[in-house]
Formats: C-alpha cells, sequence, structure tokens
C-alpha cells in the first residue's frame, strides 16, 4: 500500500535502417525523454526529475549463404528512480544462426553480454534508508538452441530474412526492464533485484506485480525463467500484498510471491491528511481488485494470507524448498499455522485454486507442519 505516487514520461524514438553493403545491415534504435518522479507522501511530495535515455546499434551480418551473425550493442543511460538514481550501463550481444541440411532446421549459438558490463548499480537515499543495489553478472549467458519449420511458410524478401532477430524469442527492451524498468513503475517503493550467494547457490529476489488474485504478468514469468536460465538456483517473489502461484522450473522453485508478512497497516501514514480510502492513489489500487471495495479494511481479504518460505542448503545446493502458511490478524499481526487449524487448509487449497487458474502444475504436498514444494532426493 505505500505505492503513493506517480511518474510522467515525454520524449521521441528514434529508429533507422542502413544497407552498408550486401552483407550488412544496420540498424539503429534511441530514445531520449524527460522523465519525472511524483512522491505523494515522501518529504511533502517530493518531485525528482532526469532526462533519460538509451541506444541499440543492431548489425546483422550474412557471412555465407547459410550463415548469419547478429552482434549488437545496448546503451542504457542513468536516471532518477522514486528514492535515489541508478546508474547507466551497457552490453553487447552476439548470436550465429547456421542452416542445417535444409532451409527449415538451423542452429543458433548466443552469447549475452560477452564483455560481462552490464554491471547495474541503483542509489536509495531517504530520511531513514540508505542503500545501495549492485547487480554485476558473474559470466557471460551462453545458449544453443536447434529449431525445425514444419510449415511452408515463405518470406517475402530477403532482406527479411536476413533481419530477423537471432535472439531465439527474446526481446531487448524486456531485458533492460528486468534491470532498471522496474525501478520507475510504482513511486514510493524500492524495487530491484537482490542477488545472495549462499553455499555457492544463486538466489534472487524479486519485487512484483500488485494485488490482483492469481494473476502472472507475463514479465513477471519471463523474468523468473530468464533468471533461472542465467544461473538463479531459487527465486523468491514478494510485494504483490497478496500470494501468487509457485512454479517448478527446469528443477528450480519459483516463489511468485510470499504476500504479506510484516505489516503495518497503511493508515497511519494519514494521519491528519484525511481518509486513507478516499485518496486517488488508493482508489486506483483498489481498482485492482474488487475484494478491496467490499473489505472493512485497508486491503482485500486474500491480502491477509500469508506463508514463509523454508529452504534446506546442502552440499552446495538447495535440497529442499517448502513453506508454511501464515494468516495476518486484525491487528496485521502475522501468526504461523499449524496443520490442526483450519485456516492451515484454507491456505493451502487457495494456493492450489491460484496455481491450476493460471495453468501451472504445481504439486503442493503437506509433510508435517510444512508444505513440500522441492526435495533434491540425490544424496
Amino acid at each position: 500500500m505505500a505505492n503513493v505516487g506517480n511518474d510522467h514520461a515525454l520524449g521521441i524514438e528514434l529508429n533507422g535502417q542502413l544497407t552498408i553493403n550486401k552483407w550488412w545491415n544496420l540498424n539503429v534504435n534511441g530514445n531520449i525523454y524527460y522523465y519525472k518522479v511524483v512522491n505523494d507522501i515522501q518529504s511533502g511530495g517530493k518531485k525528482e526529475t532526469s532526462t533519460n535515455y538509451d541506444i541499440t546499434l543492431n548489425n546483422m551480418f550474412r557471412v555465407f549463404k547459410n550463415t548469419r551473425i547478429q552482434l549488437d550493442g545496448n546503451f542504457v543511460g542513468p536516471s532518477v528512480t522514486t528514492q535515489g538514481r541508478s546508474d547507466a550501463f551497457w552490453f553487447v550481444n552476439l548470436a550465429i544462426r547456421q542452416q542445417l541440411f535444409s532451409p527449415n532446421l538451423q542452429s543458433t549459438l548466443s552469447f549475452r553480454d560477452i564483455f560481462n558490463s552490464a554491471r547495474y548499480r541503483s542509489d536509495i537515499t531517504t530520511a531513514d534508508l540508505q542503500s545501495i543495489t549492485r547487480i554485476r553478472p558473474d559470466y557471460p549467458v551462453i545458449t544453443l538452441s536447434i529449431s525445425y519449420t514444419f510449415n511452408n511458410f515463405k518470406r517475402g524478401s530477403q532482406n527479411s530474412r536476413d533481419n530477423r532477430d537471432l535472439f531465439e524469442g527474446t526481446n531487448h527492451a524486456i531485458t533492460i526492464d528486468i534491470l532498471k524498468g522496474a525501478m520507475r513503475k510504482f513511486a514510493f517503493d524500492t524495487p530491484g533485484i537482490l542477488k545472495l550467494e549462499l553455499s555457492g547457490q544463486v538466489i534472487l529476489d524479486f519485487l512484483l506485480d500488485h494485488f490482483v488474485p492469481a494473476v502472472l504478468g507475463q514479465s513477471q514469468r519471463y523474468a523468473a525463467h530468464f533468471a533461472i536460465d542465467a544461473g538463479a538456483d531459487l527465486i523468491l517473489g514478494h510485494h504483490t500484498h497478496i500470494l501468487k502461484p509457485m512454479e517448478i522450473y527446469h528443477g528450480k522453485a519459483i516463489v511468485y510471491s510470499m504476500a504479506n508478512f510484516a505489516l503495518e497497516e497503511p493508515g497511519r501514514f494519514f494521519e491528519g491528511e484525511g481518509n486513507l480510502t478516499e485518496s486517488k492513489s488508493h482508489q486506483d489500487i483498489a481498482a485492482l481488485n474488487t475484494d478491496m471495495k467490499k473489505s472493512k479494511r485497508q486491503m482485500p481479504t486474500d491480502s491477509y494470507k500469508s506463508l514463509y518460505v523454508k529452504v534446506v542448503i546442502g552440499d552446495k545446493r538447495i535440497k529442499k524448498v517448502s513453506f508454511v502458511p501464515v494468516q495476518l490478524d486484525q491487528g496485521a499481526v502475522p501468526h504461523v499455522l499449524t496443520p490442526e487449524d483450519s485456516r492451515f487448509g484454507e491456505i493451502v487449497e487457495y494456493m492450489r485454486s491460484i496455481t491450476v487458474d493460471q495453468s501451472l502444475k504445481t504439486a503442493y504436498t503437506v509433510e508435517g507442519g510444512e508444505v513440500l514444494l522441492l526435495k533434491d532426493e540425490i544424496g
């Protein structure tokens, strides 16, 4: 409920294509815009502004008749955030596509951030908090894929074939959003990605979407899968203020949201400033979940269902992931539940329901006083 504020952006996007010669095409895409963040609460409605810019240079080379090489360079400039600033960063990607035996069968070898340069940093400075977030990749991400086309689709021109993106189904803008775009999504928050290395494991801590029951945004699943493909061993999502489904992806656990735990009702921030539920910010958030309008409290009923995650790590690997249901009482105080409490089963069934709603096949098995999500049977 701390998402109180708004942001504004105004600018231009430029795109151009240049054929250098018959084997080299160049695409240039750039953005420049004025950006303003307004915090309605912090510092009495403090405003921060910056001139933001980014540019992508995409080179497509036709080396041999059946071989294509794509080399792109990306630069993202600095920006203000809701509580500080984020630094500029850059990265370069390389991909090679080779036709095998027939035009329908192709292989692609891609290298992301080949110079290991995408070192993102964000500084947060408030009256009560000073924090620095750094994201530093350990090594480039290398992917090998083989594809076969079964239909008889024919491309209209040689240029359209040569200019296709070789990074199989990915979107450079989404990659940038994972690192930076989320920093500007909701005012008065501190979104980001925390990398924690523990006994050889890489755990990523994501801040995801808000209040909507069950639904996972496409970008949320993309970000979680992308992180695991890049080497993460566990994804812990939070800040949605409501439970979300869990998923097992390539043998790794994804907890899309743990909802609320140590929650302080937000009404106290509005003492002497009117009724919170009548504020525009609250009404905008309430539109995401109609249950909020029915609730006598400041958040929807499902926001008081919660859990905590238990992770067992040994021999430099995650051996077990489980969770324990938690219920927040009328004073928003968390109470850890046991199987003897009917609310324990209610939360387990709630998790099963929202998981099926999102067409996921995750199994939740009650084992003692916890609910098993993932168990490594090795060793």
